[in-house]
């Protein structure tokens, strides 16, 4: 250690009374000054050792948004900021079973398969749906024969919203929120063995196209009609009317 750091370090404990300010003062400054140039020695010897290092990616950020079906067509609503993810058609569990699912799925008309056996053990199974309307009221609706024929769907992705929501009853949305499409309610027959959701079926419904009635029955489609009684007083509802129905997305 030289003289030069040794009166130094004695300034700074104060034990050195020949230490005068001025020279403590002249000391701190130069300390100042050599801590200075370490800093910018340890800089310069990071920035040598991470050049040529391959730049770490960057996150992107996701764009959000909700994903829903549009359930009766092949096409999503012309709203802002919405998009077709996939089209397809409506499945779910044959109307005979006592087990298996209740929802309906929309299956896409190109599958891709994983591992697999062929041949069918009955244990578990999906297939197609058909629009029900056996007593026609569902063409004088809409003007145009539905009965037997094929439901397509839609998945949509709504990119600037977050929420989504399906309204029985109504065909106006919320304030604030924005009307993706108006429908009815459309679900399984009260007497069949297994048990099904509600959808909102699109008010614009169409069949998968290049095809024809089929009358497969395997997952029937029937229109939801109001039946007062209980909470569901008449009116405002009336009974054997059908249910309208809206989605909506803020």
């Amino acid at each position: 250690m030289t003289v030069f750091k040794l009166a130094f370090l004695l300034c700074l404990a104060g034990t050195l009374s020949f230490c005068t300010v001025d020279e403590e003062r002249l000391l701190i400054d130069q300390i100042r000054t050599k801590l200075w140039m370490v800093e910018q020695l340890t800089q310069n010897r990071e920035e040598t050792c991470n050049r040529g290092q391959p730049t770490p990616p960057q996150r992107q950020s996701s764009s959000g948004g909700i994903v829903y079906v549009r359930w009766g067509n092949t096409e999503c609503p012309e709203a802002d900021g919405t998009e077709r993810v996939y089209s397809g058609f409506i499945g779910g569990s044959h109307y005979g079973d006592k087990g298996g699912a209740t929802n309906y799925l929309c299956l896409p008309k190109e599958p891709q398969w994983a591992k697999f056996t062929n041949g069918t053990t009955g244990e578990a199974l999906i297939h197609g749906a058909e629009y029900e309307d056996n007593t026609g009221r569902a063409k004088g609706m809409f003007g145009k024969t539905m009965d037997d024929n094929d439901p397509p769907c839609a998945v949509c992705h709504s990119t600037s919203r977050g929420s989504q929501l399906m309204i029985p009853a109504r065909t106006t949305c919320a304030d604030g929120w924005t009307l993706e499409y108006m429908g009815y309610l459309m679900t399984g027959r009260k007497t069949h063995a297994i048990s099904n959701e509600y959808v909102c079926v699109d008010k614009d419904m169409v069949i998968i196209p290049g095809t024809a009635p089929n009358n497969d029955n395997a997952v029937l489609l029937y229109l939801v009609e109001a039946k007062c009684g209980g909470t569901m007083t008449c009116p405002p509802y009336v009974e054997g009317r059908e249910i309208a129905c809206v989605v909506c997305t803020k």
